[in-house]
């Protein structure tokens, strides 16, 4: 009895496990476990199908990977679904899913990746064009070094 008790309690987990390994292993390191970036109030640079670099915002409150329409444009990113309503300050803000083949932060590339077009409020373009969260901590151990200014990625499989 004890033992299917414990069987059932971990079986969630056994499916996780399985399920990361499966779904969410879309990234690579090279031949590391882990990336640094230099970060400026969490703001860093990224590749995005080998174009670049951009500044993008790491904010852990996003949802969702988002960049400004005018950048999408100019990577000739597609469109992967309709319009969707995606939550924001000041109401919800229509939007569309375009993928990314890669983004390349540091020695971490993301593959396959998906943005909605959101334009950023940087009028004039000399501020960050995008902003990613949520899609790279569900993949990622990320450590956030506020006195030095950096960003560390980690593979979750090697974290200790």
């Amino acid at each position: 009895m004890n033992f299917a008790i414990v069987l059932l309690l971990c079986l969630p987990w056994i499916y996780a496990e399985q399920s990361f390994s499966q779904e969410l292993r879309d990234f690579d390191f090279g031949s590391s476990h882990q990336a640094t970036v230099t970060t400026t109030y969490g703001v860093f640079e990224a590749l995005t199908n080998g174009k670049g670099p951009f500044q993008l915002i790491f904010d852990t409150g996003a949802g969702v990977n988002v960049l400004n329409p005018a950048l999408i444009a100019q990577l000739g990113l597609h469109s992967e679904s309709s319009q969707a309503k995606l939550p924001a300050f000041g109401g919800p803000v229509e939007s569309k899913a375009f993928h990314a083949d890669d983004v390349r932060i540091g020695g971490l590339t993301l593959h396959h990746q998906a943005f909605y077009s959101v334009q950023m409020p940087w009028p004039d373009g000399k501020g960050p064009v995008g902003a990613v969260g949520y899609e790279i901590m569900r993949r990622l151990v990320v450590t956030i070094d506020y006195e030095h200014q950096q960003l560390t990625f980690y593979d979750p499989t090697s974290f200790t």
